[in-house]
Order: structure tokens, then sequence, then C-alpha cells
């Protein structure tokens, strides 16, 4: 079944794809057909500068309970301090694909921190790691977003799976 669920939300920050680094503008979240998860329908987030070429993006698709875990890592961190460098670590198990510098790679865990970031013009950024430890080092999808780009992304997740559940596209998950 095809939802034809989407929401997307203005963001700023950067994010590392296949190009390396990019400014982002929005994200673009639906629950849909993956494009390269095993799964009938995941949460896909698709990180984009509108601005540049369309290899300008990051994408991560995720099942329903790693979404979660991801949105709720995102609004602790988020909530623990914007000002300060706070050693803030959330970790989550999670369940998905991601397209990093390498192409494509099974996702199997996240970690959310508030720190300096790698890239974005930013003095502190919500700083979103969705890798694989078991793969190489180019299993990993980097994003870094400032605090209201970040909530924006959790509310915009929690927005799409409550529209993916109330019309019964996530019965059994």
């Amino acid at each position: 079944m095809c939802t034809g669920i989407i929401e997307t939300a203005n963001i700023w920050g950067s994010a590392k794809g296949t190009q390396g680094w990019l400014n982002l503008s929005h994200v673009h979240v639906s629950y849909d057909h993956p494009f390269h998860a095993p799964a009938e329908h995941t949460l896909n987030l698709d990180f984009v500068n509108e601005a540049a070429d369309i290899g300008a993006r990051v994408a991560v698709e995720l099942n329903a309970e790693s979404a979660r875990a991801v949105t709720q890592a995102l609004l602790k961190t988020v909530e623990g301090g914007e000002q300060v460098c706070t050693g803030i670590v959330e970790k989550a198990q999670i369940w998905g694909s991601g397209k990093g510098p390498q192409g494509w790679f099974s996702l199997r865990q996240s970690s959310v921190t508030y720190d300096s970031p790698s890239h974005a013009p930013s003095e502190f950024t919500v700083n979103v790691d969705f890798r694989n430890e078991a793969e190489s080092g180019g299993a990993r999808v980097a994003v870094e977003l400032n605090p209201d780009s970040a909530r924006a992304l959790a509310q915009t997740i929690v927005k799409v799976l409550e529209r993916a559940e109330s019309e019964g596209a996530l019965s059994g998950h």
C-alpha cells in the first residue's frame, strides 16, 4: 500500500552525503516504500539542499520503532542545553538503511549529541550520527542541525508516524 504520507520541515544545518559535506535547507519525511531497506514500509528522511543539484541530499530509511528512538534522542539532546557544550549523548539501537559516501548500507546504531559541529558554521549543533559499527568506516551518515531544526525534524517524524498509524499503515509494527 502506498501511503502518500509526506511532510516537509525547513531546517538549517549540514550533512555528509555521497559528494561530501553539504548545507541543508529542508528535510522531507515520508512513510512509504524504501529504496534500500528490506521492508515493506519505512519512515524515510530525505535531507536536502533545494538550491543545489539533485545529488545534494542524504537519505535515511528507518522502521517505526527506530524513528521513535531517534526522535526521543533528538528531543532529549536539545532540551539538555543549547548554549554550552554539555557532553550530552543519547544512543539508540535502530534498524534501517542510510546512503553514505560509499552508497547504501544497513543502519544499526544512532547517536545524538549537542556539541561543536564538524562542518556547520555554528558554535554548537545537534549532531546526529546514523551508523553500522559492524561495517567499515564509511558506513555512517552524519547530520548537524541547529536546535530549532532538530526540534522541527523530531516533530515532523512524529507527525508522519501518527498519520501512518491513523491510516492503518503501521498495523502489525
